[in-house]
């Protein structure tokens, strides 16, 4: 007879271009990213997203819930394992709205400013930029 999964808990590991790095264990995890949520019990089918900025949190096997916002990355489940690879992750509080909301005026302004022959490529650029600072804005927010 086949043993049945035992998985309880799956580990989290979260990595940034930036350097940092958080991992630990989980009994659930939440990835709340652009227009979607998504929920990880152990022994999860795997799946794989990309998104633009997300709010994960996890449930360590004690109860506590650990917090953080990804921005900018992709999200692989496998059965044990939520792993996201990021460009950057921010602990609540170590980033403003305020700040993104700078970050977004400072974007628009040099896509405004561009001249009529700046390349296409550079034009979309900025604003897809813009477009996932506007997602870690409305993370931050309904925090």
């Amino acid at each position: 007879m086949a043993a049945k999964n035992t998985l309880t808990t799956v580990e989290v590991k979260l990595a940034s271009l930036t350097g940092k790095h958080l991992s630990g264990n989980a009994k659930e995890v939440y990835v709340d990213m652009d227009d979607s949520m998504i929920g990880v019990l152990p022994g999860h089918q795997p799946e794989f997203y990309r998104f633009s900025a997300a709010a994960v949190s996890y449930i360590t096997p004690e109860g506590k819930e650990e917090k953080c916002y990804a921005y900018d990355g992709f999200l692989e489940i496998e059965q044990d394992q939520v792993l996201i690879a990021v460009r950057d992750i921010f602990q609540p509080g170590e980033i403003k709205p305020e700040d993104v909301e700078k970050e977004i005026e400072k974007l628009q302004e040099e896509l405004k400013n561009l001249p009529e022959e700046e390349e296409v490529e550079k034009k979309a650029k900025l604003e897809k930029e813009i477009e996932k600072k506007q997602y870690l804005l409305r993370k931050l927010l309904n925090g």
